[in-house]
């Protein structure tokens, strides 16, 4: 019987049935990477210039409610004695456990946050959104390049849609919020609110007539919540009170004018209309201590830290964090201010800048440009 032919056998000498360069190739990791990065990535929003908000402390009444209670607070929870001494630069060791000091007794307890953590008077505000108005891409080139001599070679082709500068933005958002009909939003929205609830509610109900009878929102800050996790927060706000939600229309609609001329930042979550009181992000202490266990604060978030003292090198400080556990249900049912109208919504530089208000130094945000109800 005859051998079975045998099967060619391919090594380095041999040839391969099909050319090599007809065999499917599978890519390497970089060379996938490579091609996925070869898609256009998402804009990158411009750093944040200004924002649009309903300044809290622009009228007496509302100047004189909140001096008293952020005054009070600020006895209640910072204490130099056992928070930061920002002369000497020592760290008192934090006290914990016991029961909680009365309120405004002066005797901080387990709190004992730095004086600097708790906002000024009158940076006191609702933020409705956040502009950046720097300058983008598109205008720089055209800055650079007036006449167009890129185009006419071919180069950098870009759509007849020409991004405005930062100024000019800046100049449309102010014509179009000083064209504002605040009055006539506000009416709107009363409408609205009551076609909604229209047989769900007494007609004697006090929300509603309230709002039935209003020329204007009117603003009442209640409770103390977290931006973070309460064990670990760096951000302290008051809520307003909202039963009926008007508040939150008005304040969207007002918004929602600047987003349709794609002059806010989109950032890409619901409105949360809060009044921070507390906040330790900004200051630069490596070693304050707010926790019951002496640990210095953390980076918040869960993040790592590179501060110069949490041994991942770098130039930044450690972010300061503290358990508000206590704080909050403490002042549950604070009233910080209580039916004030809202007065006019402004644009404003971010970052406050120290001065006298009432012959009292105090900070405040540079007003860009306003509209009053």
């Amino acid at each position: 019987m005859p051998p079975k032919p045998r099967s060619p056998r391919l090594n380095a000498a041999s040839s391969s049935p099909l050319p090599t360069n007809s065999l499917p190739s599978t890519p390497r990791n970089n060379n996938l990477n490579n091609y996925q990065n070869t898609k256009d990535p998402k804009p990158k929003p411009p750093p944040p210039t200004h924002f649009l908000c309903i300044p809290l402390a622009v009228t007496p009444q509302a100047r004189k409610q909140l001096s008293a209670s952020l005054g009070q607070f600020k006895q209640d929870v910072c204490d130099p004695s056992l928070g930061y001494d920002h002369h000497s630069g020592h760290v008192a060791p934090a006290v914990g456990g016991g029961q909680l000091p009365v309120l405004g007794s002066g005797s901080a307890g387990a709190f004992a946050l730095p004086e600097d953590a708790v906002r000024p008077v009158g940076t006191v505000h609702l933020t409705l959104g956040v502009f950046g108005f720097g300058e983008g891409k598109k205008a720089k080139k055209r800055r650079d390049d007036p006449e167009g001599q890129g185009q006419a070679r071919g180069e950098g082709e870009e759509t007849q849609e020409q991004e405005l500068s930062g100024p000019e933005k800046l100049a449309k958002a102010t014509s179009l919020l000083q064209s504002l009909p605040l009055k006539e939003i506000w009416s709107s929205v009363v409408q609205d609110i009551f076609s909604r609830i229209s047989g769900k509610l007494p007609s004697n109900s006090p929300a509603l007539s309230t709002l039935l009878s209003s020329d204007r929102p009117s603003i009442t800050l209640k409770g103390l919540a977290s931006m973070q996790p309460p064990s670990r927060a760096a951000v302290l706000y008051a809520p307003p009170v909202d039963e009926l939600g008007a508040l939150q229309l008005f304040c969207e609609r007002v918004r929602d004018v600047f987003r349709q001329e794609k002059l806010m930042t989109d950032e890409g979550r619901p409105l949360l209309l809060h009044a921070t009181v507390v906040n330790t992000i900004y200051i630069k202490n490596p070693n304050f201590n707010t926790t019951n266990d002496n640990r210095r604060g953390g980076h918040g978030r869960g993040g790592k830290g590179k501060g110069r003292n949490s041994g991942g090198g770098g130039g930044k400080w450690d972010r300061l964090v503290f358990d508000a556990t206590g704080i909050i249900e403490r002042y549950e049912e604070k009233v910080w201010v209580q039916d004030v109208p809202v007065d006019r919504v402004a644009i404003c530089k971010m970052g406050a800048k120290k001065c006298v208000l009432d012959g009292v130094e105090d900070e405040a945000y540079e007003v860009e440009a306003e509209v009053e109800f």
